[in-house]
């Protein structure tokens, strides 16, 4: 729902990674699947179910720490926080 909700206030691509390989495409929005970190290795967006992180799954924790390698560009990366529960 968020997804959908996103993609009609913006010109910007809306995207929840799917199953399989997702390639990281600037100009694209990902939105994390209910209880699941993103996370971004070897070009591609990730949704993965690990651990808690300061409470929180998804967390911005797990996906800076993985962007922080594999983009090469400051501000290819950013987060928005929905607070919904998931």
């Amino acid at each position: 729902m968020l997804a959908e909700v996103l993609q009609r206030c913006t010109q910007l691509q809306v995207r929840r990674p799917s199953e399989g390989r997702n390639l990281f495409r600037r100009g694209r929005v990902y939105i994390a699947p209910p209880n699941r970190h993103l996370a971004v290795h070897n070009d591609c967006v990730l949704a993965a179910h690990g651990p808690r992180e300061n409470r929180h799954r998804p967390a911005v924790d797990a996906l800076f720490r993985s962007a922080a390698p594999e983009l090469p560009v400051q501000g290819d990366c950013g987060s928005y926080s929905s607070g919904a529960p998931g």
